[in-house]
């Protein structure tokens, strides 16, 4: 799992979380991607916080998680008009 921040108007990162859990990527700042967490198969909801902090920006549920697969997902939208939304792609299969 990776994670790319397309929100133009916030400066400072943000911190990827399972829902009402565990953080799982840091500090990724606008038109950055992040490294790799890896995820046991299974359905995730996951947040966006606003970083090092438990403020959630934006939230997704329901995404199911299939083992050997990449996914990345996407923050956009823009802070002001809270409209911020998360977009979860399955990228490839590994070998």
């Amino acid at each position: 799992l990776t994670m790319v921040n397309t929100v133009p108007d916030f400066p400072a990162p943000f911190d990827l979380a399972i829902q009402n859990g565990p953080g799982l990527i840091g500090g990724v700042g606008y038109l950055q991607t992040s490294g790799t967490a890896e995820l046991i198969p299974g359905v995730y909801g996951f947040e966006l916080r606003r970083g090092g902090t438990a403020e959630e920006v934006a939230s997704i549920e329901g995404q199911a998680m299939s083992g050997g697969a990449n996914y990345t997902i996407y923050a956009f939208g823009t802070l002001s008009r809270h409209n911020i939304e998360l977009l979860v792609t399955r990228d490839s299969f590994c070998s």
